[in-house]
């Protein structure tokens, strides 16, 4: 199983409001390596205080930890923790490691990985780490490596880059829940190849990364040639209620309209419009729209 642990409510010194990370809805991880780099502080912290109380058919555990190993930023004196759990629940003496922003955490229960989380310690090549000693050796190399590399740390400014989680592994199987979870990862130099390969095959979303976070590599030839791409999309337009409610169906050349799009207006290319393109639709980076009258 992977570590399971979603903190509903984190309350650090000084701080009274909280946005807690959560992936029950989303399906959506932070990867170990990147709340290496997108973390504030880093550290392992000892439960001194563990109770629970049974709402329903669910546990709700209010924890209060202390920082035992600081190992990277400045940590609260003491957190308080309310986790909504479905195993076991940390105990007095277990030990957590913390990734924090301001009052957002992600906590892992080194001390028994089984306690539960709805986000899963899993690495940026879709490995899930499902023993205590392996994420704190995992977490430990990725600090390391970015004290060693410090470009990644300013590439890592970009933001974190969402990558489909591939249905083989690991990741897959403790994430999913009725939809294809994603992981969030850094936007390191080794995705760039998987990338390119999946935007020469017409992958509008790899084309997009690239641009965000690769400014670096040239995308303008894929796009030309996406403007080339006779295949078709359909899109269902529905109007419900009013006084002229209606349904219409209406096909278009998607990657014709993507690539006349982003070479026209991010890149600032000029370039003549490919046959059969819609004056009445935008398809970009935030997805297909109809335009209306």
């Amino acid at each position: 199983m992977g570590i399971l642990c979603v903190l509903l409510l984190v309350f650090a010194v000084n701080s009274a409001d909280v946005t807690p990370w959560t992936s029950r809805r989303s399906r959506v991880a932070q990867s170990l390596d990147w709340l290496a780099v997108s973390s504030e502080y880093i550290g392992t912290y000892s439960v001194i205080a563990s109770a629970e109380e049974k709402k329903g058919v669910v546990y709700w555990a209010s924890l209060t930890a202390i920082p035992s190993n600081p190992m990277k930023g400045v940590h609260p004196d003491t957190l308080h923790i309310a986790e909504y759990a479905t195993r076991r629940l940390p105990l007095v003496g277990d030990s957590l490691l913390v990734c924090g922003t301001g009052a957002k955490v992600t906590v892992f229960n080194l001390a028994n990985p089984e306690t539960t989380s709805l986000n899963v310690a899993v690495t940026s090549d879709f490995r899930v780490l499902s023993r205590g000693d392996a994420i704190l050796d995992s977490m430990t190399q990725h600090l390391v490596r970015l004290q060693q590399k410090p470009e990644l740390v300013e590439r890592a400014r970009r933001g974190g880059m969402g990558m489909s989680i591939p249905i083989e592994t690991g990741a897959f199987r403790a994430l999913f829940n009725r939809r294809r979870p994603s992981l969030i990862v850094p936007p390191e130099p080794g995705y760039v190849d998987t990338l390119l390969a999946m935007a020469r095959n017409g992958d509008q979303g790899s084309v997009c990364k690239l641009i965000k976070f690769y400014p670096e590599v040239s995308v303008e030839d894929i796009l030309i040639e996406m403007l080339k791409d006779e295949s078709k999309s359909v899109i269902r337009i529905l109007r419900a209620g009013g006084e002229h409610p209606y349904e219409k169906t209406i096909e278009y050349y998607s990657n014709k309209q993507f690539a006349y799009r982003v070479l026209t207006t991010v890149l600032e290319r000029e370039v003549d419009k490919p046959g059969g393109y819609r004056e009445d639709m935008v398809v970009d980076c935030a997805g297909a729209r109809f335009l209306e009258d």
